[in-house]
């Protein structure tokens, strides 16, 4: 459940949803470090240019991308955030579903630290089984 004090986290879940990536990218204090952690990569940076192309890269350009649902729990100026995604391989259009965790220090209602941790992406046939009824 989202505190009162979860503007920002609300604010960067609203940029994703609306796949407003100069939106998304003005939530970051100047030098923020971005960390994120995906099967098979990990990276780090404090460039504004490198967090906007990854964000691109992990939500704002995939086919038909949503937010499904999320959950924000704020302490002071820490905060996590669990989300669920959907959207279309840009490749075959097999339907992809994600879970992410993500974890912020604020400062002045700015992200200073923002560490992403996906837990994959499974892209399912949505063919029936043979022999299925």
């Amino acid at each position: 459940m989202a505190t009162a004090t979860s503007s920002v986290i609300d604010a960067f879940v609203d940029a994703l949803a609306a796949r407003d990536l100069a939106a998304a990218v003005d939530l970051y204090a100047p030098a923020a470090v971005f960390e994120p952690h995906v099967p098979g990569w990990d990276g780090i940076t404090d460039d504004r240019d490198e967090i906007g192309a990854w964000l691109d890269d992990f939500f704002i350009s995939c086919d038909g991308f949503r937010v499904v649902d999320h959950q924000i729990i704020r302490e002071g100026d820490v905060a996590a955030l669990r989300i669920v995604m959907r959207w279309r391989d840009a490749n075959d259009g097999l339907p992809c579903l994600c879970f992410q965790s993500h974890f912020f220090d604020v400062d002045d209602e700015r992200i200073r630290v923002h560490r992403m941790y996906c837990a994959g992406v499974r892209v399912t046939d949505v063919e029936t089984p043979e022999g299925a009824n």
